[in-house]
């Protein structure tokens, strides 16, 4: 079977949560690899089974991640994580170029409204810095902002099984 590191949760419905990953502007800066993201809620209490609640890995797939642009994403969590305690973000250091230089990383989610920025400005690469391809930010509390909150609905309509039921009607 599958860990929940291994698990698409973009794919699920739940918790929405708006990405934006701004990728720097120096030489080389975008990078070709899988990137993945992790976010973190708030700690539990200490006689929890669970020390956090989190999201499990996600993968940020369908995106490019060049120089100096912003990739958005609309994941979705099975929790409310807002607001986060921290992110990791990484990549599987696969393609041509897998070297990349992250600016930051902006969190939104609709139902809290609050918008958090994770600062990184710097490179998730086994041939710069630190060598490092993975790390864990934490929030520029002086950025967080909270917008009006949005609730998500999610709608099942069932059409009944009695013969001439359907319409192919705009509904």
């Amino acid at each position: 079977g599958k860990g929940l590191d291994d698990i698409d949760l973009g794919q699920l419905e739940g918790v929405p949560y708006d990405i934006k990953v701004f990728t720097g502007d120096k030489s080389n800066a975008g990078t070709s690899a899988r990137v993945f993201i992790h976010l973190y809620g708030p700690e539990r209490p200490a006689n929890s089974r669970e020390k956090e609640l989190n999201s499990g890995r996600m993968w940020l797939e369908k995106a490019s991640f060049d120089r100096n642009k912003t990739a958005a994403f609309r994941v979705h969590c099975p929790d409310l994580l807002s607001p986060l305690t921290k992110i990791d973000i990484g990549h599987d250091n696969s393609g041509v170029g897998p070297g990349w230089f992250l600016s930051k990383v902006v969190v939104t989610c609709p139902i809290t409204g609050i918008r958090q920025t994770f600062q990184c400005n710097d490179w998730l690469a086994r041939d710069e810095g630190d060598k490092k391809i993975e790390r864990t930010l934490f929030e520029d509390l002086d950025a967080r902002s909270k917008d009006k909150t949005k609730i998500p609905y999610l709608m099942t309509i069932y059409t009944s099984d009695v013969a001439n039921a359907g319409t192919d009607s705009k509904v």
